[in-house]
Protein backbone atom coordinates (compact mmCIF):
# COMPACT_ATOMS: atom_id res chain seq x y z
CA UNK A 1 0.00 0.00 0.00
CA UNK A 2 2.88 2.50 0.81
CA UNK A 3 4.69 1.35 -1.78
CA UNK A 4 2.21 2.18 -4.19
CA UNK A 5 1.44 5.35 -2.71
CA UNK A 6 3.58 7.03 -0.39
CA UNK A 7 2.40 10.28 0.29
CA UNK A 8 -1.41 8.37 2.02
CA UNK A 9 -1.23 8.90 5.99
CA UNK A 10 -1.59 6.58 8.76
CA UNK A 11 -5.49 6.50 8.70
CA UNK A 12 -5.70 5.79 5.31
CA UNK A 13 -3.02 2.73 5.11
CA UNK A 14 -5.00 1.50 8.14
CA UNK A 15 -8.19 1.75 6.28
CA UNK A 16 -7.21 0.35 3.06
CA UNK A 17 -5.30 -2.58 5.11
CA UNK A 18 -8.44 -3.68 7.36
CA UNK A 19 -10.62 -3.54 4.08
CA UNK A 20 -8.67 -6.16 2.57
CA UNK A 21 -9.11 -8.31 5.35
CA UNK A 22 -6.51 -7.75 8.20
CA UNK A 23 -7.52 -6.91 12.03
CA UNK A 24 -4.87 -4.53 13.36
CA UNK A 25 -5.14 -1.23 15.23
CA UNK A 26 -3.96 2.10 13.76
CA UNK A 27 -1.25 2.14 16.59
CA UNK A 28 -0.30 -1.90 14.76
CA UNK A 29 -0.24 -0.33 11.71
CA UNK A 30 1.92 1.85 12.29
CA UNK A 31 4.37 -0.03 14.49
CA UNK A 32 4.34 -2.80 10.83
CA UNK A 33 5.68 0.34 8.80
CA UNK A 34 8.40 1.00 10.87
CA UNK A 35 9.22 -2.64 11.11
CA UNK A 36 9.13 -2.21 7.48
CA UNK A 37 11.87 0.25 7.62
CA UNK A 38 9.66 3.33 6.68
CA UNK A 39 9.21 6.44 8.44
CA UNK A 40 7.30 9.77 7.87
CA UNK A 41 9.00 12.42 6.40
CA UNK A 42 8.42 15.63 5.07
CA UNK A 43 8.78 15.01 1.14
CA UNK A 44 12.06 17.14 -0.49
CA UNK A 45 10.50 19.74 -2.26
CA UNK A 46 12.38 19.90 -5.96
CA UNK A 47 11.73 22.26 -9.04
CA UNK A 48 8.98 20.31 -11.39
CA UNK A 49 11.85 19.69 -14.52
CA UNK A 50 11.08 18.54 -18.01
CA UNK A 51 12.82 15.22 -19.70
CA UNK A 52 14.59 18.31 -22.04
CA UNK A 53 15.70 19.72 -18.73
CA UNK A 54 16.95 16.62 -17.22
CA UNK A 55 19.03 16.33 -20.56
CA UNK A 56 19.99 19.24 -20.62
CA UNK A 57 21.73 18.74 -16.85
CA UNK A 58 22.51 15.85 -17.34
CA UNK A 59 25.31 16.52 -20.41
CA UNK A 60 26.31 19.65 -19.07
CA UNK A 61 27.68 17.47 -15.78
CA UNK A 62 29.05 14.69 -17.91
CA UNK A 63 31.04 17.86 -20.00
CA UNK A 64 32.68 18.53 -16.99
CA UNK A 65 33.53 15.24 -15.14
CA UNK A 66 37.03 15.25 -16.23
CA UNK A 67 37.86 18.83 -15.48
CA UNK A 68 41.58 19.43 -13.56
CA UNK A 69 41.74 21.21 -10.17
CA UNK A 70 43.27 24.24 -12.37
CA UNK A 71 40.14 24.57 -14.63
CA UNK A 72 37.86 24.05 -11.35
CA UNK A 73 40.10 26.88 -10.05
CA UNK A 74 39.24 29.29 -13.00
CA UNK A 75 35.17 29.24 -12.58
CA UNK A 76 33.10 31.26 -9.97
CA UNK A 77 29.94 29.54 -8.79
CA UNK A 78 27.07 31.68 -8.18
CA UNK A 79 22.81 31.25 -7.46
CA UNK A 80 20.37 32.89 -5.76
CA UNK A 81 18.03 31.29 -3.14
CA UNK A 82 14.45 31.99 -2.36
CA UNK A 83 13.23 32.27 1.19
CA UNK A 84 9.45 32.23 1.89
CA UNK A 85 8.87 34.84 4.48
CA UNK A 86 4.97 33.37 5.17
CA UNK A 87 5.53 29.95 7.03
CA UNK A 88 2.58 27.49 6.63
CA UNK A 89 1.31 24.03 5.44
CA UNK A 90 4.28 22.11 4.60
CA UNK A 91 1.48 19.69 3.20
CA UNK A 92 1.22 15.62 3.41
CA UNK A 93 4.09 13.57 4.92
CA UNK A 94 5.93 10.57 2.84
CA UNK A 95 6.54 7.59 3.95
CA UNK A 96 9.67 6.37 2.94
CA UNK A 97 12.77 4.21 3.46
CA UNK A 98 16.32 5.32 3.94
CA UNK A 99 18.22 6.43 0.34
CA UNK A 100 14.47 7.17 -0.86
CA UNK A 101 14.44 10.90 -0.28
CA UNK A 102 15.32 11.99 -3.76
CA UNK A 103 12.95 9.24 -5.39
CA UNK A 104 10.59 11.18 -8.09
CA UNK A 105 7.79 9.30 -6.27
CA UNK A 106 8.79 10.55 -2.70
CA UNK A 107 8.87 14.29 -3.94
CA UNK A 108 6.72 17.47 -3.54
CA UNK A 109 6.97 19.69 -6.53
CA UNK A 110 7.69 23.33 -5.87
CA UNK A 111 4.75 25.27 -8.48
CA UNK A 112 3.39 28.04 -6.65
CA UNK A 113 4.90 31.20 -5.63
CA UNK A 114 4.49 32.45 -2.11
CA UNK A 115 6.02 35.50 -0.69
CA UNK A 116 9.27 35.37 -0.46
CA UNK A 117 13.05 37.29 -0.86
CA UNK A 118 15.49 36.58 -3.24
CA UNK A 119 19.16 36.70 -2.04
CA UNK A 120 22.51 36.19 -4.50
CA UNK A 121 25.75 35.20 -3.49
CA UNK A 122 28.86 33.83 -5.17
CA UNK A 123 32.35 31.50 -4.53
CA UNK A 124 35.41 30.49 -5.93
CA UNK A 125 38.51 29.36 -5.53
CA UNK A 126 39.77 32.76 -3.88
CA UNK A 127 36.89 32.44 -1.08
CA UNK A 128 33.08 34.03 -0.84
CA UNK A 129 31.47 37.18 -2.39
CA UNK A 130 29.27 39.38 -0.44
CA UNK A 131 25.97 38.02 0.21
Amino acid sequence: IVKQNPLKNVGEIHKEWTAAGVSASRTTTHRRMQDMDFSCRIPCVKPLLNNRQRQKHLAWAKDKKDWTAAECSKVMLCDESKFCISFGNQGPRVWRKRGEAQNPRCLRSSVKFPQSVMVWGAMSSAGVGPL
